[in-house]
């Protein structure tokens, strides 16, 4: 047998949970009198396992090398302590730390603090570094049983005192890699700069037609675009225009699996860890101004009582005429002045308000439940850039709700699409509260004094009691309380090869389609869509596909 296919079948049997590598650095069988967890950590450092609905402490003595959010196996023992045998999945194999100075000399210290692993470093690998420089090493299994590792070598992130430097730091620390392979920037460099001629063919051209983007002004990977005609017949054709990543990003190159990996684009602060390398999703990926680029095109005609009576899919290619911002288009929807070149799209932007009003009044009706945005804005100095002066709730305007509207309804009409189609598709689910815990939050919300005058509801604890609960306080200082309160009664999202439904979207199905650069399961979607166009259904094993996906 070869030494690659050994691996292959270790690492199968670890991932299975059938074997680890115990503290003696052999391999061992998982018994059965073994429990498996996630190590956790109280706020005063005492280590713990859940397991089988049980705690189990560990002392610092039975930690064998596992730091916290680890994926251990534990042997129980006497009064509910238990060892630590081995490690079936660190959360993250990176170490962050800081040089410091202790007794004249340069030392590692761990940047997080919620570890056990003593340092020793080599004076040679620290003599280019200086106090205050951030580093991460790589952990691996010479670390010996007292938790001690000899580093042999390190990896430069920065100085603290440089700009972003906490939050790639808070980024490496959690298990987000900043970096990609040399294989997918090899990859990401092969890729077209520009939209070459050949690749339009089979394509609708959509260049001359009125489209554009609307995004935050910090935005640089916009993957939606838009655009909106009333039609003879009093309809509004809608048409969403998605960046067709998938047309560059396939299964078995190494930035899709990087990206699979990722699954997500992570947002700390003012810094972007992209899906995509960014030469890709600030690039040839994104709906950039005046550039051509390629796109999946939902063209969707709607009445003005907000029926969808027709709509139709195509490759296209698009050049979108303007990048629009929230920040401006809210300006100019409250009557402000902003730069004279908006003028230009004003009808279409009248006909999108209209469409999203209507939109809107058909969610509530329907059942939607909005719970508003619980982001938050930074507030710098505007002289003293690096220096916060608070945090405040990202306000959402007008414009972000027509997007919200415009995507949402995209999603809707493509999860539909596919589930009426028996194809195997991945869908975001979102199950029905469980009835006593929404019950219980109900009345903890009158138990506070914030829905007294809603004693009305208190024997329906449907769709109808949320919304009326969360618009009554929607304008007021507790709006946040009672929100999350809600919130925290709900069933967790998630994503699914099985369709249940969306209820908070009040959909009978719903997935996520319209933002490939930044969510894999979007970009899974586009390439679900691409193998069912390009293949006749019969030619591919569903039963297998969909067991991939699952």
């Amino acid at each position: 047998m070869e030494e690659q296919e050994l691996e292959s079948i270790i690492q199968e049997l670890i991932d299975e949970k059938r074997i680890f590598l115990n503290n003696k650095k052999k391999y061992e069988v998982v018994k059965e009198e073994y429990l498996i967890g996630v190590l956790e950590k109280t706020s005063k450092d005492a280590c713990y396992v859940i397991a089988d609905d049980k705690k189990i402490m560990i002392s610092s003595d039975a930690l064998y090398t596992a730091l916290k959010n680890d994926l251990v196996v534990v042997e129980k023992n006497e009064n509910n302590y238990g060892t630590i045998k081995g490690i079936l999945k660190r959360q993250n194999n990176k170490l962050v730390c800081e040089v410091k100075e202790h007794k004249n000399k340069l030392i590692l210290v761990p940047f997080n603090g919620n570890c056990e692993i003593y340092l020793i470093t080599p004076k040679e690998l620290l003599k280019d570094y200086i106090i205050g420089d951030r580093v991460y090493i790589t952990l691996n299994n010479e670390i010996n049983e007292d938790n001690v590792i000899v580093v042999k070598e390190i990896t430069k992130i920065g100085h603290f005192n440089d700009e972003f430097n906490d939050e790639l730091s808070i980024a490496i620390s959690r298990g987000f890699d900043i970096n990609f392979s040399e294989e997918a920037m090899k990859e990401a460099y092969a890729l077209p700069k520009t939209v070459l001629e050949h690749e339009k063919i089979g394509r609708l051209d959509l260049t001359n037609e009125i489209i554009f983007t609307i995004d935050s002004v910090k935005t640089k990977d916009m993957d939606d675009a838009v655009s909106i005609k009333k039609l003879a017949n009093g309809n509004y054709e809608l048409g969403v225009h998605i960046a067709d990543v998938a047309h560059y990003i396939k299964p078995g190159m190494q930035l899709f699996k990087e990206a699979m990996e990722r699954k997500t684009s992570v947002y700390i602060g003012e810094v972007v860890i992209p899906m995509i390398p960014s030469i890709i999703s600030n690039g040839i990926c994104s709906l950039n101004e005046g550039v051509d680029r390629l796109t999946k095109s939902y063209i969707v005609e709607i009445t003005p009582k907000g029926k969808i009576v027709n709509y139709r899919r195509q490759n296209s290619v698009i050049n979108s005429k303007k990048k629009m911002t929230y920040e401006e288009l809210n300006e100019l929807f409250n009557g402000n002045d902003v730069d004279e070149s908006y003028l230009d799209f004003i009808e279409p932007l009248t006909y999108m308000r209209e469409l999203s009003n209507i939109m809107t009044i058909k969610k509530r009706r329907k059942g939607h439940i909005d719970f508003g945005s619980n982001d938050i804005d930074v507030i710098k100095d505007l002289f003293e850039n690096d220096r916060i002066l608070e945090f405040d709730n990202k306000v959402c305007g007008e414009s972000e709700k027509i997007v919200e509207n415009f995507m949402t309804s995209t999603n809707e009409i493509v999860a539909t699409d596919f589930y009426w189609r028996y194809l195997p598709f991945i869908y975001r689910t979102h199950d029905v509260p469980e009835e006593m815990r929404l019950g219980d939050t109900i009345e903890q919300i009158k138990e506070l004094g914030f829905g007294k005058q809603l004693i009305g509801l208190q024997n329906s604890y449907g769709v109808k009691a949320i919304q009326s609960i969360l618009e009554h306080y929607r304008e007021t200082p507790v709006y946040s309380v009672v929100s999350n309160l809600l919130l925290r009664s709900m069933s967790k999202a998630k994503y699914s090869t099985e369709n249940i439904g969306h209820f908070a979207l009040a959909s009978d199905a719903y997935c996520h389609f319209t933002s490939p650069i930044r969510k894999f399961p979007d970009l899974m979607d586009h390439t679900l869509i691409d193998i069912f166009d390009n293949n006749d259904s019969i030619h591919i094993d569903l039963e297998k596909l969909n067991k991939e996906l699952t």
